[in-house]
């Protein structure tokens, strides 16, 4: 399926206690939209669906559901922190390729 960094399960968990966050799940998607075509979704949601998949990463119950999967099989979730700024990135293997901000990405 898909993978976490250490640092990305942490600061997801960090999120989740600071602002009390009660949802269960974290889903993780592919919405259209972005100036590539496709673009990754990642929020909490308190319920899945039956056609969801559901795995469990260190503690963190995470969702995906089947039409995202197609795009994100494979990926690898980290964090990264630097002089330009924070948040969660995917290393995608099914990417041909994406837009100059890397906030899209075409599969």
């Amino acid at each position: 399926m898909i993978q976490f960094t250490h640092k990305a399960i942490a600061q997801v968990k960090r999120i989740k206690e600071q602002q009390q966050i009660r949802e269960p799940y974290l889903r993780i998607g592919v919405k259209k939209g972005g100036c590539s075509g496709l673009s990754y979704t990642m929020f909490f949601e308190k319920d899945c669906q039956e056609s969801d998949q559901v795995f469990e990463c260190d503690g963190l119950q995470v969702v995906i559901d089947g039409r995202s999967l197609h795009f994100i099989t494979g990926a690898v979730i980290d964090f990264k922190e630097d002089l330009e700024g924070s948040g969660f990135v995917f290393k995608n293997p099914n990417v041909r390729s994406s837009c100059g901000c890397g906030k899209s990405f075409t599969a």
